[in-house]
C-alpha cells in the first residue's frame, strides 16, 4: 500500500518515518517510532536516509514548515544563540545573603528572551530561564557541529546538496558570538573574555 507524500510516492511506513523524523531529528528514534524493526534499527536508518524519495519527501516538508511559519533559518539559528549564550548577570544581581531580580524593563532583549517565566512564590519571586543546555544541542545541530553516526547521501548516491548560510544574513550579535566561540573566548556562562575583531552590520 503506497500513499502520496507532496508528489513523491512513499509507503506509510515510510511517510511516518518522514513525519517522525521531523519531530526531533534522531533518526533511530523515528525509525523506532514509524514501527519498523528496534533491533535493525540503525541499519534501516541508514537505507531510508539514501533513499532519494525520503530526502526529498524530508526537504519539501521542512522548506513547507518554513515558508507556513515565515521563518528562515537565521531567525532560528539567532534565537537559539539567545537561548544559549544569555549572561544570568544580566537578569539577577546577588550577594552573600541576598538575590534581587532586576526589573523587566531594564532586561535586554536578548535576556528577556531566554527568560521562560516569573512567578511569586512563598518565599518570594522565582525565575526560570530557557534550557541552554537543550539550545546548546539544537545549535550544534543546525550548524552540524556533532558527527552522525550514518552517512547520508543525495540522489544516486551522490553528495547532498547543502546550501551554507551567507554570513551576512545573521545578526552581528550571533556573528560576534561566533568569532569569539572560534577564538576561545566565550566562556561557559557566555560570557565574553577578551577583545576580538568586530564584524560590520
Amino acid at each position: 500500500m503506497t500513499t502520496k507524500v507532496t508528489g513523491t510516492a512513499l509507503t506509510v511506513r515510510q511517510q511516518r518515518f518522514v513525519e517522525e523524523y521531523l519531530v526531533d531529528f534522531i533518526g533511530v528514534r523515528a525509525v523506532e517510532r514509524a514501527g519498523y524493526s528496534i533491533r535493525s534499527a540503525p541499519g534501516i536508518l541508514t537505507n531510508l536516509m539514501q533513499n532519494p524519495k525520503i530526502l526529498a519527501a524530508l526537504s519539501e516538508r521542512v522548506a513547507k514548515f518554513t515558508e507556513d511559519a515565515d521563518v528562515a533559518t537565521k531567525d532560528v539559528i539567532d534565537a537559539l544563540c539567545k537561548v544559549a549564550f544569555y549572561d544570568i548577570r544580566d537578569a539577577v544581581v546577588w550577594g552573600l545573603d541576598t538575590v534581587v531580580l532586576l526589573p523587566s524593563d531594564l532586561l535586554t532583549d536578548e535576556v528577556a528572551f531566554a527568560v521562560q517565566s516569573v512567578k511569586q512564590t512563598k518565599d518570594g519571586l522565582e525565575i526560570k530561564f530557557h534550557s541552554r543546555m537543550q539550545a546548546l544541542d539544537m545549535l550544534g545541530k543546525y550548524l552540524n557541529l556533532f558527527i552522525q553516526k550514518h552517512e547520508v547521501t543525495g540522489p544516486d548516491g551522490g553528495p547532498v546538496e547543502v546550501s551554507p548560510i551567507p554570513i551576512d544574513r545573521l545578526s552581528l550579535d550571533t556573528r560576534r558570538r561566533i568569532v569569539a566561540e572560534l577564538e576561545g573566548a566565550v566562556n561557559a556562562d557566555g560570557t565574553v573574555d577578551g577583545e576580538y575583531e568586530e564584524v560590520d552590520e
